[in-house]
């Protein structure tokens, strides 16, 4: 994983913290400036997924941030429980459930590598987490360590495809690193320079909101990963669905989000649309190698 204090110190700020309190709707006068519209229609599209696949049993929320997701499976009385590195965010979602309620002590401050407990859940999210970890059949090695016999598990991953669609800085590296990674870097730059002299557009850099390290990973491959983890993909779904290029999002066009994610969520298009998949997968009895 990437300098834990790095992530640490990102999730901390008392900026990013408002941000989620924003996105979410806690706020009863949020500030607008900070808001991320993407947010809540994701959430709402894992939480119908969890009510989908969820049967009885103990769930848990890793990186469960200001605990929104948490506090929602509660209302609908599951047993529900959050873990997050960082320590402001755990401060702000145990008042966030206290406010409605619940026993604040379902959320924890916790590496999920050091992680214990007597349950094993059957139900695991994991929601913006997996694209900061370098290793990432260790991710789900330990989560698959957390579950029952026959648990499902939602994971939220950066997509790869999505590149194709952005016009941006991504959609250069996607053609050059990937389409074409046998060439010689000879070649790749004459076609970097031939792609920036035709679309000089391109050369924007890919928006993302922090500068730490998040890979992306691509839908059309990633069964092998889950099945190494001992997991079997039962569906993939997708998120954070843009109706444009993001350059052309900053023209202050009329969006309705949630409108894209529930018409998309589970269509093809969306694996281009979505900068973000969504995979379901059930526990194996057995890990393959």
């Amino acid at each position: 994983m990437e300098n834990l204090d790095k992530i640490k110190e990102h999730f901390n700020d008392k900026k990013r913290i408002q941000c989620d309190i924003n996105s979410y709707h806690l706020d009863k006068s949020p500030d607008y400036q900070n808001f991320d519209p993407y947010e809540k229609p994701r959430e709402d599209f894992i939480f119908s997924l969890i009510l989908e696949h969820y049967k009885s049993g103990s769930v848990l929320d890793v990186g469960c941030g200001v605990g929104n997701l948490v506090k929602e499976l509660k209302s609908k009385k599951m047993d529900a429980y959050g873990i997050d590195l960082s320590s402001e965010m755990i401060g702000t979602a145990k008042k966030i459930l206290e406010k409605a309620n619940h026993d604040p002590r379902c959320v924890q401050y916790a590496d999920i590598f050091k992680y214990e407990s007597d349950k094993r859940f059957s139900l695991v999210i994991a929601n913006g987490v997996i694209w900061y970890y370098q290793n990432k059949l260790d991710f789900l090695a330990q989560i698959n360590r957390l579950t029952a016999e026959d648990s499902t598990i939602i994971i939220v991953h950066r997509n790869d495809l999505f590149n194709i669609f952005a016009m941006n800085e991504g959609t250069i590296h996607f053609m050059i690193d990937r389409l074409y990674a046998e060439r010689s870097e000879t070649d790749k730059k004459k076609l970097k320079a031939d792609v920036l002299e035709t679309y000089p557009n391109m050369a924007s850099a890919i928006s993302i909101n922090s500068n730490l390290r998040k890979d992306f990973d691509n839908p059309l491959t990633i069964s092998e990963l889950y099945r190494q983890a001992g997991f079997e993909i039962t569906s993939i779904n997708y998120t954070y669905i843009h109706p444009f290029p993001p350059k052309f999002m900053e023209k202050n066009l009329e969006i309705n989000y949630a409108q894209l994610q529930e018409k998309y969520g589970k269509q093809w298009q969306g694996m281009f649309l979505g900068s973000q998949f969504i995979v379901v997968a059930k526990k194996c009895f057995q890990k393959t190698s």
